[in-house]
């Protein structure tokens, strides 16, 4: 699987983690809209560990993150989420199907959390020539040579 960036707006509306639930949702400003954006063909995921990034089947568009993730495995150390820009990222993928998660080599990659700048980051290390990608509000998304290093998350907390 690789992907694609291309310029465009990012998709608006809230990034949340749970703590009753243990888990990233996000909320759309405008969830028709977002629905317009996955294409007729409706939406599915690919998964690094248990978090998932959702696209359109039919657009191929990366949506947005979600999944169940527990702070418990997180390592808690100084981060700051890193200067991107609004943008579309594109999954590549062979034929993808509602419902059924993609999975994506994540052996390597760590969860890291800031807790003063409530920063989340889900990846391995990223390069010199990393693309860092705002595809929804508070979701980021390194991308390196066409592939994905990592997952940025600005999250509200919530009970």
């Amino acid at each position: 699987m690789t992907f694609r960036v291309e310029e465009g707006d990012r998709i608006e509306g809230e990034m949340v983690y749970e703590f009753s639930e243990y888990g990233f949702r996000f909320a759309p400003s405008d969830k028709s809209w977002v629905l317009g954006l996955a294409g007729s063909e409706g939406m599915t995921s690919f998964n690094a560990d248990t978090l998932m990034v959702v696209f359109g089947i039919e657009s191929r568009r990366v949506l947005y993150v979600s999944g169940y993730f527990p702070m418990e495995g997180w390592d808690r150390e100084e981060l700051q989420f890193p200067l991107g820009s609004p943008g579309v990222v594109f999954v590549e993928a062979d034929d993808p199907v509602p419902g059924v998660s993609i999975p994506v080599e994540a052996d390597e990659w760590r969860a890291r959390f800031d807790s003063k700048e409530n920063v989340f980051c889900f990846g391995g290390i990223a390069g010199a020539s990393t693309r860092y990608v705002e595809v929804a509000t508070g979701v980021m998304l390194a991308i390196e040579n066409r592939e994905l290093v990592e997952v940025w998350l600005k999250p509200s907390f919530v009970s």
